[in-house]
């Protein structure tokens, strides 16, 4: 994966795009020289993202910086090499794609006196007396409260010992303070208004603790610049995407084993891969306690060896006519099981979905919410969903659950934009599809499986949804 990545951003860099002017050597070793400020900012914000950088965001390429650059090529790379340009640019890309998928942005906020970089916030409801504003952001919550000056130690010195804060900030208007602990990642801020504190608590679990403390860093905001990829590192990215889609599909494949609907007006349904998938990857999640996966058939296709945490998974039946396979991985260890809704979903209710999109670029399981747009798929077809929840290649398999965590669609397809702009001179937003729970629990029945099923449930916190999907949730290597 690593050689192919960096394959594609030295081909686009050696073919006179925005890199041409910085004469940069992407196989040389990383020179921070190279760079301005901002864009080693932005580089440092990217491995904070991953969770590898806690230091200052300054620009300010020392140490720290490196050492942690050399940490990223050898933990998430898996590289026992020095760090490259091309390493660099690897983050950065990364870093870009998270910020557009999540709707990284600065924003002025209620109750904080300066713009900060957040995820997109969706307000939440509940609310005490002396709460006034509740925020989701991603995976993360947003508390706005007002209180007299002697919370402040409520605020700062009883909750945040518990996280072992290592960074705080006090003086007669303000307080900040942020921790970490084994599971959690906080922090604080408080002003002082006319007779009152307002106070802005920011908290996410352990795997949010980059975005907490990019958010954080924000907050402070030492300098003038701020955390923003360069032009010449957005056209790297732009471009980067288009190879890579057309280094995969030129293979016969489609990008990390994610189907792309492709059609014209007349086309009545999703048309399917012009050949089998040889490698990729892809998500598939448990239906059974004995390690019983499913995933998308076309994940699956022309694989020689199928693998779920790097244990070998048997394939035991696929249905094309779906887009539907069932793997079991008997040793794999779980942690949940997924349960189905007995009811379809309804129209315009909330979905989350789960899956593993750009493995080896992005991250880890990733989370992205919506809404069922439509109860049918392209041409009336009633085996997919129309879902708005944002999708990437490598989400193909992955559930998609309503407010109550129960199974109601499987993550299939992403409509593809530029087919559809050349056949209708427009450019759809964010059509993506799920193949319909009932069609998904048919199929099990068909093979020997009973999914697990439940009635209308309670709504379940966002974050809570995030915990269950990843007790069941898994990577499916096609090799």
């Amino acid at each position: 994966m690593r050689i192919l990545l960096i394959s594609i951003i030295i081909l686009i860099t050696g073919i006179g795009n925005a890199w041409s002017a910085g004469k940069i050597d992407l196989a040389a070793p990383f020179r921070a020289s190279l760079y301005t400020r901002q864009e080693l900012m932005f580089i440092q914000a990217g491995l904070m993202m991953k969770r590898i950088y806690t230091k200052n965001l300054d620009g300010l390429w020392g140490p720290s910086s490196a050492e942690a650059l050399a940490r990223y090529v050898k933990e998430d790379l898996e590289e026992d090499t020095p760090p490259t340009n091309a390493d660099a640019m690897l983050v950065v890309v990364s870093a870009i794609l998270e910020f557009r998928k999540e709707g990284w942005e600065y924003r002025q906020l209620p109750g904080i006196d300066r713009n900060i970089l957040t995820p997109k916030p969706v307000e939440k409801e509940d609310k005490t007396d002396n709460v006034l504003e509740v925020y989701s952001i991603d995976q993360m919550t947003l508390i706005r409260f007002w209180h007299s000056k002697a919370a402040l130690k409520e605020v700062h010195f009883k909750r945040m010992p518990e996280l072992n804060p290592f960074a705080w900030t006090r003086n007669g208007r303000n307080w900040v303070t942020i921790g970490i602990s084994d599971e959690k990642a906080a922090f604080a801020y408080s002003i002082k208004g006319k007779g009152i504190w307002e106070s802005v608590t920011v908290t996410g679990d352990i795997d949010d603790a980059g975005k907490v403390l990019l958010i954080f860093e924000s907050l402070l905001k030492r300098f003038r610049l701020e955390v923003a990829p360069s032009e010449r590192f957005v056209a790297l990215a732009d471009d980067f995407l288009e190879e890579y889609e057309k280094e995969r599909v030129s293979e016969g494949e489609t990008p990390n084993g994610s189907q792309q609907a492709s059609v014209s007006p007349q086309d009545g349904d999703q048309s399917k891969p012009e050949k089998p998938q040889q490698s990729g990857s892809g998500t598939g999640f448990a239906v059974t306690s004995d390690g019983h996966l499913l995933t998308n058939a076309h994940v699956v296709a022309g694989c020689e060896r199928i693998s779920v945490d790097d244990l070998d998974a048997k394939l035991l039946a696929t249905e094309e006519n779906f887009d539907l396979a069932l793997l079991q991985v008997p040793d794999l260890d779980l942690k949940g099981v997924a349960v189905f809704a007995d009811t379809p979903a309804s129209l315009n209710s909330d979905i989350t979905t789960a899956g593993f999109p750009l493995a080896g670029l992005l991250g880890g399981l990733n989370i992205t919410r919506g809404t069922v747009a439509a109860r049918k798929g392209l041409g009336g077809s009633g085996i997919n969903m129309q879902i708005t929840a944002p999708l990437q290649p490598g989400n193909s398999g992955g559930p998609a659950v309503n407010s109550s965590g129960q199974v109601v669609g499987v993550v299939v397809a992403k409509l593809n934009a530029g087919a559809i702009a050349d056949a209708i001179g427009d450019i759809p937003q964010n059509v993506n599809f799920a193949i319909r729970g009932t069609i998904a629990q048919l199929f099990l029945h068909q093979n020997g499986i009973t999914p697990q099923r439940a009635g209308p449930g309670a709504p379940l916190r966002p974050e809570d949804l995030a915990s269950q999907l990843s007790a069941y949730t898994f990577l499916v290597k096609c090799n």
